[in-house]
């Protein structure tokens, strides 16, 4: 899938299949197919990246404002590099 999902729907996503471990975990537990230690650890670690993108997506407009400000301060760089030719020093540019 090339197509970008948006955070909402991604959290959305995110939200059913903790409600859904939430159901399942229990019993998997009780049956003795899961132990207790894993179960919160899953369930931590979901709610976690739920947190993330709560965050992220409470914070988009303040992000983008960002990425596009940083954009215009520094150049984006291609291969790791700057694209302008800066001369090392005002002395070698003198010499050339």
């Amino acid at each position: 899938m090339k197509d970008r999902i948006p955070l909402i729907d991604q959290l959305e996503e995110l939200e059913q299949e903790w409600e859904r471990r939430g159901r399942e975990y229990p019993t998997l537990v009780a049956q003795g197919r899961m132990r207790c230690y894993r179960m919160e650890a899953k369930m931590a670690r979901l709610e976690a990246a739920i947190r993330t993108l709560e965050w992220l997506n409470e914070h988009a407009d303040a992000l983008r404002e960002y990425v596009l400000y940083a954009t215009r301060i520094w150049p984006p760089a291609q291969g790791g590099e700057w694209n302008e030719q800066v001369p090392d020093t005002p002395e070698k540019e003198a010499a050339e």
